[in-house]
Order: structure tokens, then C-alpha cells, then sequence
């Protein structure tokens, strides 16, 4: 693609009822972790890796959504916009796609609303491939609850429904596509996974790519109830801080992609220049955020 992918999509319309009463009066992305909704943690993720035209596909209580959340913001130091949509009846996760039409760009990230796969998006939407979906996949080792599909050569061949406790690979509910996928959608209500997806698969249509990292769903009420634990422990990292002299140093880009590639922060002391964001989207890496002081990096960031 011409240029990297800046427009990220999230799933934010499902009932959640799995949850029961704590989505009868709430949309689960809203539910609070550790007193901040999820879907904070979600922006913030969109963010820190240059995903800044972020537009909420929105359903169940979507007015909520519309209330906290539509607008301009700052996070991490960037200027994002937020957008939502809001779907007039339900129609699931594939339907959803179809509100999204008249704003989707040619190239956007996708991702769920209620779970957190610990990915470097930058990296993943980079270099965009032939396949118009590049699909973010999991090893597990009990498949039971998420089902499989079945990688071949890099493709995506076939979906396995759950109930199978043999290990395999998880589709991880995070997806680089093209804005002609949205063509395929012919109906709703439909699901992504269940109607769209095994028809792109079996005409090679998926790329997938594997990341062996940690995924949290807060689907089911014992993954929501250990999320604050888990997201601290897995969140807080080591960082690389650069000041406003080592930003401007010639080997800034390459310092900040080898932090991405460590899984490390890489935050600065001040705002990068055009031409450094150039030099580090040339490459699929990212400056996380900025901030004028230090108190104010450890303030905002889950530093090691």
C-alpha cells in the first residue's frame, strides 16, 4: 500500500451475554477494568502504534458509546479522532462491516472490542500482501473454547469449530483487510468468523500470521474478573526514553525499532519530527507516545 494504515475499526456492538447482568445496562468494551473502561486500553493500544482515525462499530447501548467516546482526543501525546457508528438493528460482526462502507479506507486494522491480543500492530499492518485479509493467529494449546483454522503455506485454509481440547491455532480477533472485503458482506445479520471468513479461506484469501503472545477475552466472567491483574502484569515493560537531542539523532529510527522488536516502550521527551515518523513507518516500527516530563511518562505508562 501507498502509505501505512492508519484507520483502525473496533467491534463494539455485541450483546455481551455471557457476562449477564453486567451488560444488561452497560456494552461490555464500557465495563470498567481496574476503573477505566476497556475500551480505553484499546484506543490507547491504537494509538501508541499510529492508528490515529479510529471509528467504533457500535450496537447494543451504542449511545453510550457515542456519548464517552466520539471525538477528537489526545492519547499518548497524538491527535486521534474517534468516530462511531452505530448499527440501526443488530447484525453481527460480519453485518457490522457494512455501516463502516462510507468511511473505511483502503487499507484498516480490525479488531475485537472485548479482548486484548498483546501484538505490535504497526508490524503486523505492514508491507500489506496480495490477500485481501492478513488475519493475527495464536497457538493454544487447548482449543476447546476458541476453535482452530488451519494454516497452509501462510494461508488460511479452514476453520475447525470449538469443542475439539486438541491444541492448534486460534484466530486472535485482530485483522489487517482491504476495503473491498466489505463487498462480501451480502447480508446481515452474519458473522465475520462463521459466514465471511470460511468463504475467503477456502479461495486463499486469508493470510495468516502467527505471534505467540498473550490474549485476554473479558467474554466470560472469570477472564473479566482476573483482567486487572493480568493486563498489569503483561502490560508493564521496560522503556526506551529518548530526549528531545537523542530524538533528533541520526540513529533514532533504528534505536526505537529495535525497542519494538524487544517488546519494550518507546516513549520520548518530546514530539517526533515528520521526517522521523517517516523513517520509522518505512519500516513498521513506532514511537508508543510522548510527554513533556518523565513524571508525566511514568504517570501514563506501565513502566517495569
Amino acid at each position: 500500500m501507498a502509505e501505512p494504515a492508519r484507520q483502525c475499526v473496533i467491534l463494539v456492538g455485541g450483546l455481551g451475554t455471557r457476562l449477564g447482568e453486567l451488560t444488561r445496562h452497560t456494552p461490555k468494551p464500557l465495563l470498567p477494568v481496574d476503573g477505566r473502561p476497556f475500551l480505553e486500553l484499546l484506543l490507547a493500544e491504537a494509538a501508541r502504534h499510529g492508528f490515529d482515525r479510529i471509528v467504533l462499530l457500535a450496537g447494543h447501548l451504542g449511545g453510550q458509546v457515542v456519548e464517552r467516546f466520539a471525538g477528537p482526543r489526545r492519547i499518548g501525546g497524538r491527535a486521534v479522532t474517534v468516530e462511531v457508528v452505530v448499527e440501526p438493528e443488530p447484525a453481527g460482526t460480519g453485518g457490522a462491516l457494512r455501516f463502516l462502507l462510507p468511511v473505511a479506507e483502503e487499507h484498516f486494522l480490525l479488531m475485537n472490542g472485548d479482548s486484548w491480543f498483546d501484538l505490535d500492530l504497526r508490524a503486523f499492518a505492514h508491507a500489506a500482501g496480495p490477500a485481501p485479509v492478513r488475519m493475527a493467529l495464536r497457538p493454544v494449546a487447548d482449543a476447546s473454547r476458541f476453535g482452530t483454522v488451519e494454516l497452509e503455506g501462510g494461508l488460511v485454509r479452514r476453520f475447525r469449530p470449538r469443542g475439539d481440547a486438541a491444541g492448534g491455532l486460534m484466530n486472535a480477533g485482530i485483522y489487517l483487510m482491504r476495503r473491498e472485503v466489505i463487498a462480501r458482506v451480502e447480508r446481515t445479520p452474519c458473522s465475520l468468523e462463521g459466514d465471511v471468513f470460511p468463504v475467503l479461506a477456502a479461495e486463499g484469501a486469508i493470510e495468516g500470521q502467527v505471534r505467540d503472545s498473550f490474549l485476554l477475552d473479558i467474554g466470560v466472567p472469570d477472564d473479566y474478573a482476573a483482567a486487572p491483574a493480568l493486563l498489569d502484569r503483561h502490560r508493564r515493560r521496560p522503556a526506551l526514553v529518548l530526549d528531545a537531542a537523542a530524538l533528533a539523532a541520526p540513529d533514532a529510527a533504528a534505536r526505537i525499532a529495535a525497542a519494538n522488536a524487544a517488546g519494550h516502550y518507546a516513549l520520548a521527551l518530546a514530539a517526533p519530527t515528520a521526517a522521523l515518523d517517516a523513517a520509522l513507518a518505512a519500516q513498521g516500527a513506532h514511537l508508543d507516545g510522548w510527554a513533556a516530563d518523565a513524571a508525566a511518562l511514568a504517570r501514563d505508562w506501565p513502566l517495569a
